[in-house]
C-alpha cells in the first residue's frame, strides 16, 4: 500500500503541480498595486490593507527625524502587503486620509505580525505631529489598547485631507502587514482571531491534561516529552501572537528574546519526541543524532541572548526548516522499517513541514499575507497535537497488545517450564526408584565377605551409581535455578572444616593418578560463618572435580583467605583454585560457564560429563552474592577465583560427629522402627539395611497399613520410614491422617521421615508441611539414614517420649 501513492501522483502530474504552484502563488500573493494618493473615508468606512495606499522610503542609517523625514522623496510601494524579508532595518511609510463625512471617524491602526520590535505613528497635531510608539520592544502597559494586536486609536476630523507617518524599525523579519479600521471593525475583527487563536490553545491544553493523566497511569517517557514539546510549542505560538507580553508588561528585553527561546525549545522537545515515539534506539547511530540535535538546540535556547538578534532571527527560522524536514525524513525512514506507527507521525509533521516552509520561506523572500499563514501554521500545530494524540493512543494499544501477547507467552513458557520440571521430577522419581535397589544391594554387597575381585565390582557399581545420581541432581539443579526455584537456606557452620571434608574426600580419590592435590587454609579465615553450606560444598566439589579432571598429573591447589572485612559482620573470603592441566583459550573461557558446554567436542568423548558442573557453580555463586573469575593459558593451567561475602556467624553450634563409630553409646538396635513400602524389592532392600543397625523394622504395604498399626499400637513405633508414592493411601495422606488422629488423642507425634524419590525441593516441603519430620531421597545411604536418626533423637533429648527415652537415657552426661 505505502508504494501505491508515488505511481498515483505521478499518473495525475501536470494537475498536481499545478495545485501545488496556485497554492504557492497564493499564499506569497501575486498581484501587485501601486500607490494610491488619498485614502477616502466616510462613516460607512470598516477596514483597509494600508499597504495600497502608502508611499515609503528606507532609512538604514537611522538619521530621519519626523520634520527632516517630510522633505525626502518616497516611493510608491507597488505591493499588496509591506514585506521585506530580513533585508531592512528601518522604513519610514506615508499615505493622505481625506475624512469626507461631517463627523469625527475613530479609527485604529493596527498590526497582527506581534513580534515587530517597534512601529512609531505620527499623526498631525496643529502644525506639529504627535507620536505614539507601539511593538515588542515597548512595554505593554503604555499600550491605549490592551490588546494582543498590536493597535493605535486615533480620531480623523471631518472634512480634512491629512498626512500620516509611520517609522517602523526591526531586528527580525520585516513583516508589517498594516490594517486600518473603524473601531467597531477592529475589535469584531481581533475577537474572532482572539476566539480561533483561544479554541486553539484549548485544544493543545486539553491534551497536555490528558497525556499528564496517561502519564501517571502509564509511566512513559514519551508521554512526558510528549507534553514538553506541546507547552514549549504553544509558549512559541503564544509569544509570537502577542498573547504573553501582558504577562511581563514592562519585560520587552525578554519580548525580543522569547520567542527565540521557546522556538529552539520547541524544536529540542520535538527531536526529543520523534526520537522516543520512532524507537530509533534500533538505529543507534541516528539516536545518538537526534539526542546531540536536542541537546544543541536546548542550549541555543539560552545561549542566543548573547548573540546578534538579526542572525538569531534569520538562523532560527532556517533551522526550524531544517529540523522538520529532518524529522518527516526519521518518520518516512521508519516507516520504511516497518514501524506502523510512523504513519500518523508523518501525516503530522508533513502538514506541519507544508505551512512551515511555505512560512519560512515567505519570510525570507518577503511575500504577502505572513500573518495568515502565522495564523494557519497554528491551526497547523493544533491539528498535529491531535494528531500526534491519536497516534501515541494507537501506540497504546499497540504496546497493550504486545504486553497481552508476551503475557500469554509468559504464561506459555510458565506452563513449559512446569511441564518440563513435573518431567524431570517424573523422571527422577523413576530413575531412583530402582537405583534404591542397585544401591543398596550394592550397600548389602560390601558388608559382606568378598575376594578382592569382588570388591572392586561393587566398588566399581557404587562410583557408578554415584555418577548418575550427580548427573540426575546436576540436571535438577539447573532446570530449579532457571525457572528461579531454588532457594538458599542460612545456617551456621565452621568454614574451614567443610573446606578440609571436601579436600579429604576428594584427596582419597587422587591416589591412583599422579596428580597432587594441596589445601591451604590461612589462618585469618573466619571459622564460624552463616550460608548454605550444602551449596558451598557442591561449589567446591564441582570446581576441584573439575581441576582433577583436566589435571593428567601435576598439582591441583585449594587456597582460602580473608580478603577484606566488609562491614562489621561481613568479610570477604577468596577461594582459589588452580591447576597445572591442559589450560583453556581464550574463546573458551568466555563459553566456560555456558550450560551443556565443554571447551571442545573432544572432552565429552575423552573425560566424560554434562557441562553442567560450572554452570549450576557460577550461578549459586551469583545467587549467593559473589563472584566467580578465571585465568587460564594452553599448557599452564587454570585458575578458578571465588569471592564470597560471608556474614560472620553469632552462633557456635555443637557439632556431633556424624560418624557411627564416634557414637557407641547411642543403642539404635533399640529402634522400634515402622517402614511403609509397597515396592517388594525395595522392602527387601531397605529391611535389609536398616537390619545392618540391629533394627528389625515392622513392614506396612502403604499408608492405610502404617495408620491401623499406629492407631491400634502407637507406643509401640519409635519412628516411621514412610514412602510417599504408594496405592490406597500415599504417604503424604497417611501422615496427615496419623497427625490428626495424635492431635485428637492428645498423643505425642511419632517422628515420620519421608522416603521420596523426589528431589525437589518443593516436593521435600509438601512432606514437611504434611507433618513429617524430616525426608531422605532414595537412594537410601546407610550413613544418610544414621544422620537422620541421630538429629531426631538429639532434637527430642529434652523432652524424651517411648522407648526413644530408654536410649537417649543411656547417653553420656
Amino acid at each position: 500500500m505505502r508504494y501505491m501513492l508515488l505511481p498515483r501522483m505521478c499518473e495525475h502530474r501536470p494537475n498536481f503541480l499545478f495545485v501545488m504552484l496556485w497554492l504557492l502563488l497564493w499564499l506569497f500573493g501575486f498581484s501587485q498595486s501601486y500607490a494610491q494618493q488619498t485614502l477616502l473615508i466616510n462613516s460607512d468606512f470598516s477596514k483597509v490593507r494600508l499597504a495600497t495606499y502608502v508611499d515609503y522610503v528606507c532609512d538604514p542609517s537611522h538619521t530621519h527625524t519626523i520634520d527632516t523625514i517630510q522633505q525626502v522623496k518616497f516611493h510608491p510601494l507597488q505591493r499588496d502587503e509591506i514585506s521585506f524579508g530580513f533585508r531592512q532595518p528601518s522604513c519610514w511609510f506615508r499615505w493622505q486620509i481625506q475624512n469626507q463625512s461631517s463627523t469625527h471617524i475613530d479609527l485604529v491602526l493596527s498590526s497582527n505580525f506581534n513580534i515587530f520590535d517597534t512601529i512609531e505613528f505620527y499623526q498631525p497635531d496643529g502644525q506639529h505631529y504627535k507620536k505614539q510608539a507601539i511593538g515588542d520592544n515597548v512595554a505593554y502597559n503604555t499600550r491605549l489598547l490592551e490588546t494582543r494586536t498590536l493597535a493605535i486609536p486615533f480620531a480623523v476630523p471631518p472634512e480634512f485631507n491629512l498626512t500620516y507617518y509611520v517609522r517602523a524599525e526591526t531586528t527580525g523579519n520585516y513583516y508589517l502587514p498594516l490594517r486600518l479600521s473603524s473601531f467597531p471593525m477592529f475589535i469584531k475583527t481581533d475577537t474572532r482571531e482572539d476566539t480561533l487563536i483561544g479554541i486553539c490553545y484549548g485544544i493543545v491544553i486539553g491534551l497536555c491534561c490528558y497525556h499528564f493523566l496517561l502519564l501517571i497511569l502509564t509511566k512513559e517517557k514519551v508521554q512526558l516529552i510528549y507534553i514538553g514539546y506541546v507547552l514549549c510549542t504553544l509558549l512559541f505560538f503564544a509569544t509570537e501572537q502577542g498573547s504573553l507580553y501582558q504577562f511581563w508588561p514592562t519585560a520587552t528585553t525578554w519580548n525580543n528574546y522569547s520567542v527565540y527561546s521557546f522556538s529552539f525549545l520547541s524544536l529540542a522537545t520535538g527531536t526529543l519526541f520523534a526520537r522516543s515515539y520512532l524507537n530509533t534506539k534500533a538505529l543507534p547511530r541516528l539516536h545518538k543524532t537526534l539526542k546531540w540535535s536536542a541537546i544543541i538546540l536546548a542550549l541555543f535556547a539560552f545561549l542566543h541572548i548573547w548573540l546578534p538578534t538579526p542572525y538569531i532571527a534569520t538562523a532560527n527560522s532556517l533551522i526550524g526548516l531544517l529540523v522538520i524536514i529532518s524529522l518527516f525524513l526519521v518518520g518516512i525512514k521508519r516507516w520504511h522499517d516497518g514501524l506502523a506507527q510512523a504513519r500518523l507521525f508523518i501525516l503530522a509533521w508533513g502538514l506541519l513541514l507544508f505551512i512551515g516552509a511555505a512560512m519560512i520561506l515567505m519570510m525570507h523572500m518577503g511575500g504577502s499575507d505572513i500573518a495568515h499563514t502565522l495564523l494557519g501554521a497554528q491551526v497547523a500545530f493544533a491539528v498535529q497535537q491531535i494528531l500526534l494524540s491519536i497516534a501515541l493512543a494507537q501506540r497504546l494499544k499497540t504496546l497493550q497488545q504486545e504486553r497481552d501477547y508476551q503475557e500469554q507467552e509468559m504464561l506459555l513458557a510458565r506452563a513449559e517450564s512446569a511441564a518440563k520440571t513435573e518431567f524431570l521430577a517424573r523422571m527422577s522419581h523413576e530413575i531412583r526408584t530402582p537405583m534404591n535397589a542397585v544401591m543398596g544391594v550394592t550397600q548389602l554387597l560390601e558388608s559382606t565377605d568378598l575376594n578382592h575381585s569382588q570388591r572392586q565390582y561393587t566398588q566399581l557399581l557404587n562410583s557408578s551409581g554415584k555418577l548418575l545420581l550427580n548427573i540426575i541432581d546436576d540436571i535438577l539443579d539447573y532446570s530449579k535455578i532457571n525457572s528461579g526455584n531454588i532457594s538458599l537456606e542460612a545456617t551456621s557452620f565452621n568454614l574451614p572444616k567443610l573446606i578440609s571434608s571436601v579436600y579429604d574426600i576428594l584427596s582419597a580419590n587422587t591416589e591412583a593418578k599422579p596428580v597432587q592435590l594441596l589445601c591451604e587454609i590461612d589462618s585469618d579465615l573466619p571459622q564460624w560463618i552463616e550460608s548454605d553450606p550444602t551449596r558451598l560444598r557442591q561449589i567446591l566439589f564441582n570446581l576441584l572435580s573439575n581441576a582433577l579432571k583436566f589435571t593428567p598429573k601435576g598439582t591441583v591447589k585449594l587456597q582460602a583467605k580473608r580478603v577484606v572485612q566488609i562491614n562489621i559482620k561481613t568479610v570477604q573470603v577468596q577461594i582459589i583454585i588452580s591447576d597445572t592441566g591442559i589450560g583453556l583459550t581464550k574463546h573458551q573461557i568466555e563459553h566456560l560457564f555456558s550450560a551443556f558446554h565443554q571447551a571442545d567436542p573432544s572432552i565429552t568423548r575423552k573425560y566424560g560429563g554434562t557441562g553442567l558442573g560450572l554452570a549450576i557453580s557460577k550461578q549459586l555463586i551469583e545467587l549467593m552474592g559473589g563472584s566467580i573469575h578465571v585465568q587460564s593459558k594452553i599448557g599452564e593451567g587454570t585458575s578458578f577465583i571465588l569471592l564470597l561475602p560471608c556474614k560472620l556467624s553469632t552462633e557456635i553450634l555443637t557439632m556431633t560427629n556424624p560418624i557411627l563409630p564416634a557414637l557407641p553409646w547411642l543403642e539404635l538396635g533399640k529402634l522400634r522402627v515402622l517402614l511403609t513400602e509397597d515396592n517388594a524389592v525395595n522392602q527387601l532392600v531397605l529391611s535389609s539395611l536398616i537390619k545392618q543397625l540391629g533394627i528389625d523394622p515392622i513392614l506396612a504395604h502403604n499408608g492405610e497399613e502404617a495408620f491401623a498399626l499406629i492407631s491400634k499400637q502407637h507406643d509401640a513405633f519409635d519412628v516411621i520410614l514412610m514412602d510417599c508414592e504408594m496405592p490406597i493411601l500415599d504417604g503424604i495422606a497417611a501422615t496427615r491422617k496419623i497427625r490428626a488422629w495424635e492431635a485428637e488423642n492428645s498423643l505425642s507425634p511419632i517422628p515420620i521421615i519421608a522416603l521420596t524419590a523426589h528431589a525437589l525441593p518443593e516436593y521435600q516441603a509438601k512432606c514437611l508441611a504434611a507433618g513429617m519430620s524430616d525426608y531422605l531421597t532414595k537412594p537410601l545411604m546407610l550413613n544418610d539414614l544414621i544422620l537422620k536418626l541421630i538429629h531426631l533423637y538429639q532434637k527430642s533429648a529434652q523432652t524424651p517420649t517411648n522407648a526413644s527415652s530408654d536410649i537417649l537415657s543411656t547417653a553420656p552426661d
